[in-house]
């Protein structure tokens, strides 16, 4: 099995939307311009990566924008709200305090940093949230909808 796609030993970033596109990231801008590929000759293929944020992407793309753009937009749209969604959900639950606090340690979290690259954090973390936020309040087809979602976006790891 050969290295990941977009591998370089001594690999050093040169400015651009690019520096947002690395490991996981070169395989959705793959997925969202070129589509799925798959043959079985031992090498990495694009068929693991679950198909809602490459199609995000890609129907940005088709509006005129470049690709790594509409990664990042998405991915950090949804972050946004998904913050916004914990913090009224959280101050609805307990009170405005335990939100702020809730918000901050999530915004601020070292691994927010995924929240900001064409990975699929922000995407997935707005989904799970709606999803358990609508199943708390009796909305059914609402977590359903949610939650189908979120099995487009990524694995249970």
């Amino acid at each position: 099995m050969g290295p990941p796609l977009g591998f370089v030993s001594g690999f050093l970033p040169k400015s651009g939307w690019e520096l947002f596109s690395h490991w996981d990231g070169k395989w959705y801008v793959e997925i969202a311009t070129l589509g799925y590929s798959y043959a079985d000759d031992g090498e990495h293929h694009s068929v693991a990566f679950y198909p809602l944020f490459p199609l995000l992407m890609r129907g940005l793309t088709t509006l005129g924008m470049q690709v790594e753009v509409a990664g990042v937009l998405i991915n950090s749209l949804a972050f946004l709200s998904a913050l916004v969604l914990v913090y009224f959900w959280v101050e609805q639950r307990y009170d405005t305090r335990a939100a702020k606090w809730t918000t901050s340690v999530l915004a601020w979290c070292p691994f927010s940093l995924f929240c900001t690259v064409i990975y699929t954090e922000g995407l997935f973390l707005l989904l799970t949230a709606s999803a358990l936020r609508a199943f708390e309040r009796g909305e059914y087809i609402w977590a359903t909808v949610w939650g189908a979602l979120t099995t487009a976006t990524r694995g249970p790891e």
